[in-house]
């Protein structure tokens, strides 16, 4: 995968210019921008990962979305992840997530861009029964032309629990951006993340992950992500890797 990837930023980069925003899920798991779609365009993305568990089997995920401009900093977002192993699943195997997020304007020399997503998860996957809600919070801010700084700050909720389990949780993360200015249609990304324990009496998850994504042309990108939970409850993820494209859309 490196080595297309390499072939492909040398093949894209003299040609196309580079697209700085970042969707959670390409190519990191946990890093999203406040920038926001215009109005009539849309991406449709389909990617496969795979996760090495600590304390269990290696699985198989299959994230697929589509995400929209509807009007002037506003857009919407549909999505499903689909996995080898549906009854472990988490977030539940085929859940449908819709999401509705504003973006709050540019950023000025202090301020950075803000932007805040809604998004409900229906139950629809294997072995699910709660409704969840995530409320995300997006700060970026340009730090050189071709270096973003980003920080996100969610909290989710979930309508049925467990007994052991908390109705509210939080998850941060914190991380950059970079466009490699010898090729333009390369972006660099990082991050660290950490995300409450869903159960009472354990530890948080922390961790780290870094990605590469690549414009083939104007409308399609290629992506590949890793990363590691370094710390956190025994099933904690010891390595995972996603990897996929971005295909843009206009409607106008």
């Amino acid at each position: 995968m490196l080595a297309v990837g390499a072939v492909l930023a040398l093949v894209a980069g003299a040609a196309h210019a580079q697209d700085k925003t970042l969707s959670e899920g390409r190519p990191l798991l946990h890093l999203g921008d406040a920038f926001p779609i215009a109005p009539g365009e849309g991406a449709v993305l389909a990617g496969v990962g795979v996760t090495m568990q600590r304390d269990g089997v290696t699985r198989g995920f299959l994230p697929i979305g589509v995400q929209y401009g509807l009007m002037p900093q506003v857009q919407v977002a549909l999505g499903t992840v689909l996995s080898s192993h549906p009854h472990e699943a988490d977030p539940a195997h085929g859940d449908l997530t819709a999401g509705l997020r504003v973006n709050f304007g540019r950023e000025s020399y202090f301020i950075p861009s803000f932007a805040a997503q809604l998004a409900v998860s229906i139950p629809s996957g294997v072995d699910s029964h709660a409704t969840g809600y995530t409320l995300t919070g997006y700060a970026t801010k340009t730090l050189t032309y071709s270096l973003y700084g980003h920080f996100n700050a969610a909290v989710d909720a979930s309508d049925v629990t467990a007994r052991d389990e908390r109705l509210v949780r939080y998850h941060l993360s914190l991380g950059a951006s970079y466009t490699v200015p010898e090729m333009a249609a390369v972006l660099v990304a990082a991050d660290v993340f950490t995300t409450q324990a869903r159960r009472l009496g354990e530890s948080n998850t922390t961790g780290v992950e870094a990605g590469v994504r690549v414009r083939i042309t104007p409308s399609i990108y290629w992506d590949l992500g890793i990363g590691s939970e370094l710390a956190g409850p025994r099933d904690r993820v010891l390595f995972y890797a996603t990897t996929g494209f971005t295909f843009g859309f206009n409607l106008d």
